[in-house]
């Protein structure tokens, strides 16, 4: 595992093997009861679109803004409004909500700007995403419920900032840094302070990727040029690096976390496979199986209840949305009506450009990551 080459939070042309080439299904986010999930999934046409999972089993096509091409989900709060962009044809993202009826709204830009993307929302409808035009620069944004868009600063002596999760307080996880060097984990409060959150011994950069209600943080943390291992971060300043599964040798990383304390997030075996794993408050890892004849899974978020949402593949195939119960039973998510069915031998579609991520960045690049 390499260094801090996909930043997270910010935008970046820069994709894994995997994930540009064969993320064509994913499930990013799941409501704090576990009863809607969401995502992306193949439609009709060779495109991907935005769609809400019910807990009957039922997928719904969220459909994309007037004129555009593809869409994704990437985040929902307990009362059932979703989040993420619709793309161009040429693949600029507009940040946009779904409210609960399914109509869709675009987010409003920075001026100037020309793209953004929507990553995040509490239960009051706040909203954090980005802001910015092709090739940058970048602005990590709030949208906040009267209307405004708010920027946030990086620390100081950074250049740019990126933002991942929001609690109900407006707490913010995020991350601080300078392109293609150092990054520092963050945390913002609800009038856009930014604590910088630390580093575990010997580790120089990193960044966090959720917040809990408490404040308490998780991402990871790593060297320039190093591994990077998944972080928890208490709101009481102990840092702690949880552990990856025995025999991965490749860093981690933890990507949500509930109520409970519990974590989901990936292992990275010697080989660069990935494992979907799962934390207790404890810091005890559980791996999380792959579907039949899978090789790597990605577990991305994480419901109340201990059940998990992510994806899984195999080389050289489409990855599938996927769903862990609290006992560790996985089930495959629906693609919509009218799609061609994940294959192994099926040839890769049109790959998102990460610039307009599918799921939340990651702060590492190893060779085949999705």
């Amino acid at each position: 595992m390499t260094a801090l080459a996909v930043s997270m939070g910010i935008p970046t042309q820069q994709a894994t093997a995997k994930e540009s080439a064969f993320v064509v299904a994913g499930a990013a986010d799941i409501n704090s009861s576990g009863t809607v999930i969401v995502g992306f999934s193949p439609a009709p046409g060779s495109t991907n679109h935005a769609v809400r999972w019910n807990a009957d089993g039922t997928v719904t096509d969220l459909g994309t803004l007037p004129g555009d091409a593809t869409s994704a989900a990437k985040a929902v709060n307990d009362k059932g409004v979703i989040v993420g962009e619709s793309d161009t044809p040429d693949y600029k993202p507009r940040a946009v909500r779904w409210d609960t009826d399914g109509g869709i709204t675009k987010l409003p830009l920075l001026p100037g700007d020309t793209a953004s993307s929507a990553w995040g929302i509490n239960n009051s409808g706040t909203i954090i995403g980005w802001s910015g035009v092709s090739g940058g620069p970048f602005h990590a944004v709030r949208w906040n419920t009267d209307g405004t868009i708010t920027t946030f600063k990086p620390l100081p002596g950074d250049t740019e900032a990126g933002v991942n999760g929001i609690n109900d307080d407006g707490m913010i996880a995020g991350v601080s840094g300078v392109a293609n060097s150092d990054y520092h984990p963050v945390r913002w409060n609800a009038a856009g302070a930014a604590t910088n959150l630390g580093f575990p011994s010997g580790k120089t950069s990193g960044g966090t990727l959720d917040i809990d209600a408490k404040g308490t943080a998780v991402g990871s943390a790593g060297t320039a040029g190093g591994k990077f291992e998944a972080t928890r971060w208490d709101t009481d300043g102990t840092i702690t690096t949880l552990p990856a599964l025995p025999g991965d040798t490749n860093g981690s990383t933890a990507y949500d976390i509930n109520a409970n304390g519990e974590i989901a997030g990936v292992s990275v075996g010697p080989d660069d496979n990935e494992h979907a794993v799962r934390w207790k408050a404890d810091g005890t890892v559980t791996k999380l199986d792959n579907l039949p004849d899978d090789e790597y899974a990605y577990a991305k978020a994480i419901a109340d209840d201990g059940t998990a949402v992510g994806h899984t593949a195999a080389s050289g195939a489409e990855h599938r949305a996927v769903k862990w119960s609290p006992d560790g039973a996985i089930t495959v998510l629906p693609l919509l009506p009218g799609a061609e069915a994940a294959s192994r031998a099926a040839p890769p579609r049109t790959p998102r450009p990460v610039a307009s991520p599918a799921v939340r960045c990651t702060p590492w690049l190893v060779a085949g990551r999705g």
